[in-house]
């Protein structure tokens, strides 16, 4: 079963600008967050995952760019079966889902007192 192509790009735009929604507002949160926060003033050690989450989240922009560009990929191939269209989204669902946890995940960590 075939999708129209005005219902694939519609799909495509969604998913486009809600993972670029996500970009802007982890990308802002983590730089306010490791550069102006009162503890990253302080020199200390981080935990491992605020550390890597720290030197990650500026890869942030590949989310809404790779769903662009393989959006723009099935929008020229004709790409525009059911299946392709739960897999896209399936995905880029998931992986959003993720880097969410993610960072929210980091941002509690680097919020909290460690003593030891």
């Amino acid at each position: 079963m075939m999708i129209d192509r005005k219902v694939l790009f519609i799909v495509v735009g969604a998913t486009f600008l809600s993972l670029g929604i996500i970009a802007i507002t982890s990308y802002g949160a983590a730089q306010n967050e490791y550069y102006f926060s009162e503890w990253s003033k302080r020199v200390h050690v981080l935990p491992l995952i605020v550390q890597s989450y720290k030197d990650c989240y500026r890869w942030v922009w590949l989310l809404p760019l790779g769903s662009l560009a393989v959006g723009i990929f099935a929008l020229c191939k004709n790409a525009r079966s059911v299946f392709f269209l739960a897999v896209y989204v399936g995905v880029f669902l998931v992986i959003s889902v993720l880097w969410i946890c993610f960072t929210l995940l980091a941002f509690y960590f680097s919020n909290q007192s460690f003593v030891g």
